[in-house]
């Protein structure tokens, strides 16, 4: 369930060979999705925070905050090998819907 997503979270961002991820079944909810979507994000090498970090708060710094749109979005990077994520029948809601799309998968150089 979304209890365990922190683990889940920590097994990707210290997993850069992680190729396949299959999680369906596991309750993980919007909790869960917004911490695999960050951990995905995160997994590449976050150069700079956004402005707004998933979930609530505004994590970023000034310096993000300042440079265009344009800029910023150059300086992503995604996890290196995760190509199969699979969430099925999570009970993931729009909001957990949302951060995937715009963490995981809306920059993703491929």
């Amino acid at each position: 369930g979304s209890n365990d997503a922190p683990l889940i979270r920590s097994a990707i961002l210290t997993n850069p060979q992680l190729a396949v991820l299959k999680l369906g079944y596991n309750n993980l909810g919007n909790v869960g999705a917004n911490l695999i979507a960050e951990a995905i994000h995160v997994g590449g090498g976050l150069i700079m925070r956004r402005s707004g970090s998933v979930g609530g708060g505004n994590g970023g710094d000034s310096q993000s905050q300042q440079l265009p749109l344009q800029q910023q979005q150059q300086q992503y990077r995604h996890h290196p090998s995760l190509s199969v994520l699979d969430l099925g029948f999570n009970n993931v809601g729009d909001e957990g819907c949302t951060s995937l799309a715009n963490l995981a998968v809306a920059r993703n150089p491929s």
